[in-house]
C-alpha cells in the first residue's frame, strides 16, 4: 500500500480504498499534481539534507582556547589598571596635606653631603623651579608648594625659579641668597 499526501490528508490510492481519501485527480485549485508534486519531492530532499547533515554547532571550547580567552581578560584588567595608575600619579596635588617638614619651625636641613649639586627646598607658598641640562633635556618643570624640596646630583644644569623669595637655592651644599632677584630667576651650575 503506497501513501502519498492528498489535499492536506493522508490518503491511500490502492484501488478500491473505499473512501479514505482523495486521489490528487479530485483536489481543487493549485494542488495539482504539477504543483505538488514538485514541492514534496523538494521537501523530501530538503529533509533528507538536513536529516544526514545535522545542526551545525562549534567544538566544546579546548583548553587552548579558554587560556586564550583567560589572558585577554587579565591582559585587559593590567592595562585598566596601568591606566589608572599613571592617571591618578599625572593628577596635580592640591597642596592640602601637610608633611611634617612643611611647618616652617622645622629645623631639619639636610646634611650639604647629601643635597648634591643642586637643593632647592620651598620656604614660602610655592614657586615653580624649571631645571635641564643645558641644551638638552628638561629634568624638571613643576610648581613645588611649601615644604617641598628637590636634588640634583650631576652638573651642568640650567635653573630658573619664579619666586625667588619663596625658596632656599644650596648649589654644592652651600646656600646661595637668591631671595632678592626678580621673578623668573635663572642660573646655571658646572659649566
Amino acid at each position: 500500500m503506497r501513501r502519498s499526501w492528498v489535499c492536506g490528508r493522508r490518503g491511500s490510492r490502492e484501488p478500491g480504498s473505499q473512501g479514505r481519501g482523495r486521489s490528487r485527480d479530485a483536489c481543487p485549485g493549485w494542488w495539482s499534481r504539477e504543483v505538488v508534486g514538485p514541492l514534496l519531492s523538494l521537501f523530501v530532499v530538503i529533509h533528507a539534507t538536513f536529516n544526514a547533515v545535522g545542526r551545525h554547532r562549534n567544538d566544546p571550547r579546548g583548553v587552548g582556547q579558554v587560556m586564550a580567552i583567560v589572558g585577554a581578560v587579565l591582559l585587559l584588567a593590567a592595562l585598566v589598571a596601568l591606566g589608572g595608575y599613571f592617571l591618578y600619579r599625572s593628577l596635580p596635588s592640591d597642596g592640602s596635606s601637610v608633611s611634617a617638614n612643611a611647618s616652617g619651625a622645622s629645623a631639619d636641613v639636610e646634611e650639604p653631603e647629601n643635597m648634591g649639586v643642586l637643593y632647592v627646598r620651598v620656604i614660602g607658598e610655592s614657586s615653580n623651579v624649571f631645571v635641564r641640562v643645558p641644551g638638552g633635556d628638561v629634568l624638571h618643570d613643576q610648581v613645588i608648594r611649601q615644604g617641598g624640596s628637590i636634588t640634583f646630583a650631576q652638573p651642568p644644569l640650567e635653573v630658573t625659579i619664579s619666586d625667588p623669595a619663596a625658596v632656599e637655592v644650596f648649589v654644592n651644599g652651600s646656600q646661595r641668597d637668591i631671595s632678592d632677584r626678580d621673578e623668573d630667576y635663572s642660573f646655571t651650575i658646572g659649566e
